[in-house]
């Protein structure tokens, strides 16, 4: 599913819709694997309460989003906070973001009946790095060490990225 129909022109069985009113009917998918931050472009609550509503009880969702506890958000006044826009340069382009705390996202999912399994960080260092030097290329280069930084919850717990394995429990 993706809402930029161009996109999606070559693959069979797609849909064309916004996340927040999937065009599809309920408890229509067994899995939702959402990645590539969309719910920091969205309304996470809407977006969560058609996840809910679209996935098969026992089904599994995969959401991953940017977290405001990010190192790259140290010193500002965005950094842990619930909710926040941010506006931030990415490939040439001006995009204007949501960031919540993991906090606000796991009670989302906890509200519409989601159990959170597992939950992985990553860009830990490279968010650093970011912050310091304001280039995305070359803070991509320390991707390679989450595989240490991962093992150190006060550094692991401020990445830049962070992805949740829940379960439809009702």
């Amino acid at each position: 599913m993706d809402i930029a129909e161009k996109t999606l022109s070559a693959v069979s069985n797609k849909i064309i819709g916004n996340v927040e009113n999937i065009p599809v009917n309920d408890k229509y998918f067994d899995h939702i694997i959402c990645v590539g931050s969309v719910i920091n472009y969205c309304d996470a609550s809407k977006v969560i309460s058609e996840f809910e509503r679209v996935l098969k009880v026992d089904g599994t969702l995969y959401l991953e989003f940017e977290p405001s506890n990010s190192f790259e958000y140290f010193g500002s006044n965005k950094y842990k906070k619930s909710v926040s826009i941010i506006e931030t340069d990415y490939l040439k382009t001006r995009h204007r973001n949501w960031i919540f705390s993991i906090k606000y996202i796991e009670n989302l999912l906890k509200s519409q009946g989601f159990q959170i399994n597992k939950k992985q960080q990553f860009h830990i260092i490279s968010s650093i790095i970011l912050r310091i030097t304001n280039n995305y290329d070359f803070a991509a280069k320390f991707t390679r060490l989450d595989k240490i930084f991962k093992f150190f919850p006060g550094i692991r717990n401020c990445s830049s990225n962070i992805i949740l394995k829940c379960t439809k429990i009702h």
